[in-house]
This record gives C-alpha cells, structure tokens and sequence, in this order.
C-alpha cells in the first residue's frame, strides 16, 4: 500500500501513475462535504462522489486497477482541516486488493 500525499487545503488536485496507470485525483470541498473526481487514463471514473471513511473510492467495475481508500482516525468523515494529520490517501495495488479478499493481506511494518 501507498501513502498518497495528500495536503490540508480545501481544494486540490493531484497526477500520479501507479502500476503503469494514470490518475488525476481531485478532491473539493462541497457545503463542508469532501468530494472526490477521479479519472483513470483520461477516463472519468467517479465524478463529485463523496468521500467515506474507509471505502473504495473506485467503483467494482473498475478493480481491475488498484483502488484508493482514505483513512480515517475514528472513522470520522474525512475533511481538508485533517489531512496529512490523522486522514491519510491510501492506494491499494490490484495484488494487495487481492490479499485482502482472501484473507491472507500481512499489514507491513
């Protein structure tokens, strides 16, 4: 798993490739709610989403890839105030997707 850095302004956008695969990740603040739009390759995936706690970010449809997940201290709603500090950009590789449905994922030290 990958730490994306991710800072604590409201509104940001990011580019990153992982495994061979391009994403733009945005994510904005909407009435006090964090969104997120991610495109993959150019492909607009999720749109304006709301960001959970600990859920995939990226559609099943679309596991093919890798998956983000932003996590949380007391699964409290992710908001900009907090990342970096205790809500971090996780990113899941196709692998450790895998590993974590069957059971046998090893959290690395």
């Amino acid at each position: 798993m990958i730490n994306i850095p991710i800072v604590n302004l409201p509104n940001q956008s990011l580019s990153i490739q992982l495994d061979q695969i391009n994403y733009d990740l945005t994510l904005l603040v909407c009435n006090n709610i964090m969104t997120a739009t991610l495109s993959i390759d150019n492909t607009l995936i999720v749109s304006g989403i709301r960001l959970v706690p600990n859920f995939p970010l990226i559609a099943s449809k679309y596991l093919e890839n890798g998956n983000f997940i932003i996590v949380t201290e007391n699964d409290e709603y992710p908001y900009w105030l907090r990342f970096g500090i205790d809500q971090f950009l996780i990113y899941a590789s196709v692998l450790e997707l895998q590993e974590i449905a069957a059971g046998t994922f090893v959290v690395p030290v």
